[in-house]
């Protein structure tokens, strides 16, 4: 493929008549024009026409009669690459590949390697490219970069960098990804600067936390000299994240090592107690309820539909403690009292004698495991990044504090300022476009999908944008914000470039935003008249 021409010209839809599968009227013999950088509104009942305007000015239905003229050539036979480089789509059931973001913004700028081909030469790469030459696939080097840049108005990567943060800002959904971001996990190739400037960010935060008696009251740090209530018992215990599986928290219960260690400074009973009590408790309190109950949801050590076990477990039990622990039941309450939070399940069951007998227990079990310790378990340091812990847990090297309203957010609020100030709020982005967003998006939210796909259509700067009742979930006031700044960048400029929009509205609330509003009803066009807004520009 080339270059497309631009949409220079008003784009002129002549006596446009479209019928669905059963024959069913859907335009009859519509007409009217888009001037260049033009912003239309659509206007009508659902299924009036506008719908189906839309979908013909995007070649995804075949008119059956009448013409839509772009620069003087009739849609239909422009090659399908040129218009789709010159036209946007974006509808409010949007289709995403199960890959990342990132790569789910970009497709539509992906046409062919725009730098040289560094595939290797080896046999083995020879023999693939023999093979997709035989099977007629491209031979173009898969590692390639195929993103065209200057199509979307950006000098390099660096700079397309900004233009996909700018795209995420217009339709608000920038948050979304920052927060994405932090909280993934960084590759185990990832490049030792960012390591280093994450760490920055650190002990950027924690100068603000020292200084801040708000901030302090919202987090408690991580330190290896004190119990941290807002972790679990087994977090305390190991105090890092375990390499070895046999060290992951619901391997805990069975571990020899972390057994020993717990029965050598009599914690065992302690702990089987503990879970017992939990077990006694939620049996007790939610036996009855139903599994979508919101007080369910603060039971993360237990999952709901265990209780019947747990009940038959507890059923079988006597009074205190049983001589051996080393059964299926003791290691199913351990298991249950590994995950207790204190702030969070309010069960009242810890005290700082327990809390001081675990931290001999975390000393022990590092000095139990010898030379082998970090081996096993990742341990937290104040001046070592964990890469099983996220970003965010990174960075705060601590967790907020439970039970505080907003606590978290205002966390994040303060996080996200000061990654800003060392500048770093962009790479924090793009580790959130790594985001996996599932078959379809499924892992995004409706709206979040919406506006992803009005992004990856601003990102490719087209000539007209056609927007088909595509934010249609989100609410009335983020709409008219994003409307606002869409229609805005159309008549002053998206990274330089201006274009005309088609936009098919659900109420006719925000007509006035436009400069010219389309009326369908019944498939006709019934009205097509230029705003107020238009009249007093002209």
């Amino acid at each position: 493929s080339g270059d497309a021409d631009p949409i220079s010209d008003a784009i002129k839809v002549d006596r446009l008549s479209m019928e669905d599968e059963s024959g069913a009227q859907l335009l009859h013999e519509v007409s009217f024009d888009i001037q260049p950088v033009e912003r239309v509104a659509v206007v009508g009942e659902t299924n009036s026409g506008g719908e189906a305007a839309a979908e013909a000015l995007a070649r995804l239905a075949e008119p059956t009669s009448g013409s839509i003229l772009i620069n003087g050539n009739d849609l239909s036979k422009l090659p399908e690459w040129a218009t789709a480089r010159r036209i946007g789509y974006v509808t409010g059931q949007p289709y995403f590949h199960d890959a990342s973001l990132r790569e789910n913004l970009v497709y539509g700028l992906c046409f062919q390697p725009t730098l040289p081909n560094r595939d290797d030469q080896s046999s083995e790469g020879a023999l693939l490219e023999q093979e997709a030459r035989l099977s007629g696939n491209t031979v173009l080097g898969r590692h390639l970069n195929w993103i065209d840049y200057a199509a979307a108005g950006a000098r390099d990567e660096v700079d397309f960098e900004n233009c996909i943060s700018d795209a995420l800002k217009a339709v608000e959904l920038i948050d979304d990804v920052h927060q994405l971001g932090l909280r993934s996990r960084l590759p185990t190739d990832v490049d030792q600067e960012v390591i280093e400037n994450l760490l920055r960010c650190r002990f950027a935060f924690r100068g603000k936390q020292d200084s801040d008696e708000e901030l302090r009251r919202l987090i408690e740090p991580l330190n290896i000299g004190a119990y941290n209530r807002q972790l679990s018992i087994s977090e305390n215990l190991l105090f890092g994240s375990a390499i070895d599986p046999t060290y992951a928290a619901d391997q805990l219960a069975t571990n020899k090592s972390v057994r020993a260690v717990i029965a050598e400074i009599g914690l065992d009973k302690e702990i089987f107690m503990i879970g017992r009590e939990i077990a006694e408790t939620i049996v007790e309190l939610f036996a009855d309820v139903a599994p979508d109950h919101p007080f369910v949801a603060r039971l993360s050590f237990v999952d709901i539909s265990e209780l019947p076990h747990l009940s038959g477990l507890l059923l079988g039990l006597d009074a205190g403690v049983p001589e051996d622990l080393d059964t299926d039941l003791a290691a199913s309450l351990f298991r249950v009292a590994f995950d207790y939070i204190e702030p969070k399940h309010r069960l009242g069951l810890l005290n700082s004698d327990f809390c001081d007998r675990i931290l001999t227990a975390r000393s022990r079990l590092r000095a139990h495991l010898g030379s082998q310790a970090d081996a096993v378990i990742d341990f937290f340091d104040e001046n070592n990044f964990n890469k099983a812990m996220t970003v965010e847990e990174n960075i705060l090297f601590g967790r907020a504090v439970h039970g505080i309203a907003d606590g978290p957010e205002r966390v994040r609020q303060e996080l996200s300022r000061q990654l800003d100030d060392l500048d770093m709020g962009i790479h924090i982005v793009s580790m959130g476009l790594d985001y996996a967003v599932g078959p379809s998006g499924r892992r995004l939210s409706t709206a979040q999908r919406q506006k992803l796909a009005v992004a990856r259509a601003m990102i490719k700067r087209p000539d007209l944008l056609i927007v088909n009742d595509a934010l249609s979930n989100l609410d009335p006031t983020s709409y008219e914000r994003i409307l606002k700044v869409i229609l805005t960048y159309a008549k002053d400029g998206w990274r330089g470039q201006k274009f005309a929009t088609f936009w098919v509205l659900g109420s006719d609330e925000h007509a006035t935003h436009f400069d010219r509003v389309l009326k369908f009803a019944n498939g006709r066009l019934v009205s097509n008249d230029a705003t107020t807004q238009s009249i007093a520009a002209e």
